[in-house]
């Protein structure tokens, strides 16, 4: 949105008033970095009631989480003054992803085995890439199922689980048994699905979803 300053009562003449914005709060915004201009002058020409600050949020490809600047009225002049409320506060919103996103590593996204033919079976491993943010304790969760919806669970162990990130962790691999069998069966797709992903205190992170699913 925009910060608006306001002309109330009388519109006659210009007017002007100078502003500054300066970051705020524990989570503080910086200047030239996350916004700009920092200062400048608007004016109101006569009978203008409202005029837009012209400060740009900048955008970058830094995860960042929500950040704050205030921008503050000063030195009217042309016979205004300041009213009531001469303090605008701006929250910038969280942006790419600095928790983190999550898929599947390309290797992984594809790959064929033979059926084994004694136990212990043979093991195929995935790995998830977070990308993005590494902050935070998460858990992505994943299911396996037979290509078009059908149980896996003949053939695969497990068939579901979950991936636990911690802080700083920018990938995981985890590992399925392929089991052995004695029925003769033409070649079989499975599909390895990443089904979400949350944090510790229950909010959902962002999956990709051109790299969610995965197929043996």
């Amino acid at each position: 949105g925009m910060i608006t300053v306001q002309r109330l009562a009388g519109a006659l003449g210009a007017v002007s008033v100078s502003w500054s914005a300066v970051g705020s709060g524990v989570d503080a915004a910086t200047a030239g970095a996350d916004f700009t201009p920092t200062s400048g002058s608007i004016t109101l020409s006569e009978n203008v009631t409202s005029i837009n600050v012209p400060i740009t949020i900048v955008d970058d490809s830094i995860p960042e989480f929500p950040e704050t600047f205030k921008v503050l009225l000063s030195s009217p002049a042309g016979g205004a003054r300041l009213g009531s409320i001469q303090t605008a506060t701006v929250t910038i919103a969280a942006n790419d992803d600095p928790n983190g996103a999550f898929g599947f590593n390309v290797a992984s996204l594809s790959q064929s085995v033979h059926e084994p033919s004694a136990l212990p079976g043979q093991l195929v491993s995935f790995t998830i890439d977070r990308s993005g943010g590494l902050v935070g304790m998460t858990q992505v969760n994943y299911a396996v199922r037979m290509a078009g919806g059908g149980s896996a669970s003949s053939d695969i162990v497990p068939v579901s689980g979950v991936i636990s990130f911690t802080t700083s962790d920018s990938s995981k691999t985890f590992t399925l048994t392929i089991l052995p069998d004695n029925v003769p069966e033409l070649d079989e797709v499975y599909e390895v699905q990443l089904v979400s992903a949350r944090l510790s205190d229950g909010r959902s992170l962002v999956v990709v979803t051109n790299a969610s699913l995965a197929r043996i």
